[in-house]
């Protein structure tokens, strides 16, 4: 990387392209933009962006950005609000990666030191970063992207990683969800609940971030709860939880306060079917006569 220039340039915002790195951020607040706007107003821009000039621009865009898209964000805001002239350049460091995954680098680690980058957001851009092919596995992106990060710490963000790579699209809001949310899903996943915790929110068609905790939890509860002392030996493929028995009938488990439940959820599930199921538990039970 070339050594840093002594002052910010003034670059046309119309001329960055915000979106040419994956961000690390999937949730702007608006009423935090707004605060930052206004602030800028008031005492100027303390802080510049970091954009690199790319390789091939793509008209309107000629630059790159790395980080400050709040920022850049703010001074659009200004310009549409004020129809002022000087809002249509910002302040800008001028970087030079060598490659994508350097670029990648540095913005996280300008937004590393933030405290609103969830575990999500740092997860999700791992995984961003080794389906791009900046990095061939997670744990290189991990660590490439959070270098000054302690082992403890990496290994939580690979684990969020593991999440997102299973979930992501699913949950409502997931840059809400915390640290220990993320290891629990990390850790369903591990062990083979994924399809079901996607079965269950995608069939109960939840919509937000709370109702879709609330019906995985109990799935969460049981995976984490040790096994009795008389439990029989794991064998591969069990427990079953989730079976798809044919294009219209699905039956789920779920472990309940006083016991187990099956969903039987499909448009084959029907009067006739429960009554056949309850037959063949009568008979499995009943006491002989």
């Amino acid at each position: 990387m070339t050594a840093e220039p002594k002052a910010p340039a003034l670059i046309p915002v119309a001329e960055i392209d915000r979106a040419a790195l994956t961000r690390d951020r999937l949730h702007v607040d608006p009423a935090a933009l707004e605060e930052l706007a206004l602030s800028i107003l008031q005492q100027g821009l303390r802080n510049p962006v970091e954009v690199y000039e790319m390789e091939e621009p793509k008209p309107p865009f000629r630059y790159a950005l790395v980080s400050g898209a709040r920022r850049l964000a703010a001074y659009e805001r200004l310009h549409y609000l004020t129809g002022q002239e000087r809002w249509t350049a910002i302040p800008a460091w001028l970087r030079a990666p060598e490659n994508g995954a350097e670029a990648l680098a540095l913005m996280v680690t300008e937004n590393a030191v933030r405290e609103d980058v969830s575990p999500w957001e740092k997860g999700r851009i791992a995984v961003k970063a080794r389906e791009s092919g900046h990095f061939e596995t997670l744990d290189e992106a991990v660590k490439g992207l959070f270098p000054a990060v302690e082992r403890t710490k990496a290994a939580r963000i690979r684990e969020a990683a593991l999440a997102v790579e299973a979930f992501d699209g699913l949950f409502a809001e997931p840059w809400r969800l915390s640290m220990r949310q993320c290891l629990r899903l990390a850790n369903a996943e591990r062990d083979g609940a994924g399809d079901l915790i996607a079965h269950v929110i995608e069939e109960e068609r939840a919509k937000t971030l709370e109702a879709q905790w609330a019906l995985i939890e109990p799935i969460l509860a049981e995976i984490e709860t040790p096994p009795s002392p008389n439990a029989p030996k794991r064998k591969e493929g069990y427990p079953r939880r989730l079976k798809h028995l044919r294009p219209d009938l699905t039956i789920r488990r779920e472990k309940t306060k006083l016991g187990y439940s099956l969903h039987f959820t499909g448009k084959y599930a029907q009067d006739r079917l429960m009554e056949d199921v309850l037959d063949d538990v009568i008979r499995r039970f009943e006491p002989a006569v």
